[in-house]
């Protein structure tokens, strides 16, 4: 008699999934732009507050300076695409023969405020009707500044 026959096994060859990692590496180039939009998202603001922060500064020194050459009766002079505005400053301490001022600077938008004293003297009154970027001139007290202390 024979032995009856066993059935051998077949090895079964692994299969490959090629739809899994297609979906796989679609899936990471998601994440990537994903990032990468946000990471250009992110340094474009960072450029914008940048920039807006030195139109700041940059208002800041104009209406320091044209509040500096006030203060030692030079006439002001405003670089080109510079707004400034001088007004009479009310209240405050009076100071006899000199006038409280604001100065505002404007560059692209960006501007800044600066109070300070100035000497009241026809000087003042010429140099600012003399520059045409602060509008008209101030109407300033013609004696001591009338400004009652806080």
């Amino acid at each position: 008699m024979t032995p009856p026959r066993t059935r051998q096994p077949t090895p079964i060859a692994p299969r490959r999934r090629r739809g899994i990692f297609l979906a796989d590496m679609l899936t990471a180039m998601a994440i990537v732009a994903v990032l990468a939009v946000s990471m250009f998202v992110l340094l474009a603001r960072a450029n914008n507050a940048g920039r807006k922060m030195a139109e700041s500064r940059a208002a800041s020194r104009a209406a320091e300076s044209f509040l500096a050459d006030l203060q030692s009766a030079r006439p002001p002079l405003p670089a080109p695409g510079q707004e400034v505005a001088v007004h009479p400053e009310p209240g405050g301490a009076a100071v006899p023969g000199y006038a409280w001022v604001r100065v505002t600077a404007t560059i692209t938008g960006e501007s800044a405020d600066i109070v300070g004293l100035v000497p009241d003297a026809p000087g003042l009154r010429r140099a600012l009707a003399a520059n045409p970027t602060t509008g008209p001139a101030p109407s300033l007290p013609s004696g001591p500044a009338t400004r009652e202390a806080p």
